[in-house]
C-alpha cells in the first residue's frame, strides 16, 4: 500500500502537492509541520489485498 498526504491553497487537482507518503500496512503516525495549505487529502496510490484505509488528520 501507499498513501501520499497532498495539500493545496485551491481545491483543483493541479494544485496539489505531496507533501508526505507512507508504505506501512500495520498503522503508524505521521508529523508533518511547516504547512500552509487550505485543503488536505490522503490519497492512496496503490494498494494490494486488505479491507479498507483509515486516514486521520488532526490539528
Amino acid at each position: 500500500m501507499n498513501v501520499a498526504l497532498q495539500t493545496a491553497m485551491v481545491d483543483s487537482d493541479s494544485e496539489y502537492t505531496s507533501i508526505d507518503s507512507s508504505t506501512a500496512t500495520a498503522g503508524e503516525a505521521r508529523t508533518v509541520t511547516g504547512v500552509r495549505a487550505n485543503f488536505v487529502r490522503a490519497v492512496v496510490t496503490s494498494i494490494t489485498g486488505g479491507a479498507g484505509v483509515i486516514v486521520q488528520v488532526l490539528g
